[in-house]
């Protein structure tokens, strides 16, 4: 209690105000919007930055999956990729885990980090100097939250992201939450449907007279007229006039859709 009482003392009202209002808006989270796209209108202001993504990776090994960003093109990405290895908080996390806020500039000295072939094709070319990152995890990978600019992220900046990641983590599971409950519901809905739809296929096969429902067996079963007729002991002419009458009486007009209805009644 008095460490978290600490970090609200260093805070000013006005990032308090911030935290408050981020607070507040992660969590109004939609399962009909990926938490990537969410995360990333919701905090791509919080911190003053040239440039916010909001990424995820596959772990073991870890790799690259998708980003939602702005000022990053194509070939960017693709850059990035062919470097990530030497990013010091990928050293980091696969070495120790990442579970706390951090910096380039905190993992890496910058000369260090001046010499990696990260920094020289992709973020010099960019002006980035150092970058502020947190991971969410999620099942089979990982959320990774990065802030870059040109110049170094303070110790105050990085104790706020502290203080909302742990709202980020509810969200998350959350959002996880609704997207079951979602999916749950529509399997619900489509079973309820197809419970229906049979019920509706049993009232019209049992509305058939005996006569029609051999035909209509028969048909099911994939016979021709010709065929159906030597099974019933009648002419293919019947047959065929009983057929009219069976797409008259469920309301079709070909054998497919009579085959489907009589699998359907459970016949």
């Amino acid at each position: 209690m008095n460490i978290s009482a600490n970090r609200f003392k260093q805070l000013s009202a006005r990032d308090i105000e911030l935290l408050v209002k981020l607070s507040e808006r992660i969590h109004y989270t939609s399962p009909n919007e990926p938490f990537l796209n969410h995360a990333f209108v919701v905090l791509c202001d919080a911190l003053p930055c040239n440039f916010f993504s909001v990424e995820s990776y596959s772990l073991n090994p870890v790799s690259f999956e998708q980003a939602v960003t702005a000022g990053f093109s194509s070939e960017d990405i693709l850059t990035y990729q062919a470097h990530m290895h030497q990013h010091p908080v990928v050293h980091h996390f696969q070495s120790a885990g990442l579970d706390a806020v951090c910096t380039i500039l905190s993992l890496s000295s910058r000369d260090d980090f001046h010499r990696t072939d990260l920094y020289q094709k992709f973020y010099k070319q960019l002006s980035v100097e150092d970058q502020l990152i947190f991971t969410l995890p999620h099942p089979g990978g990982v959320y990774v939250l990065a802030y870059s600019r040109d110049t170094a992220f303070t110790e105050n900046e990085v104790r706020l992201m502290e203080l909302l990641r742990p709202q980020l983590r509810i969200a998350l599971r959350s959002w996880q939450r609704s997207c079951e409950l979602t999916q749950f519901r529509r399997t619900l809905q489509e079973k309820s449907a197809e419970t229906g739809q049979d019920r509706i296929a049993r009232r019209l096969v049992d509305s058939l007279s005996p006569r029609q429902l051999a035909v209509a067996e028969q048909v099911a079963r994939g016979l021709e007229n010709r065929q159906i007729a030597e099974v019933l002991h009648i002419s293919p002419k019947t047959v065929g006039k009983h057929l009219e009458n069976i797409f008259e009486v469920l309301g079709i007009h070909h054998r497919a859709a009579l085959a489907a209805i009589w699998e359907r009644s459970g016949r």
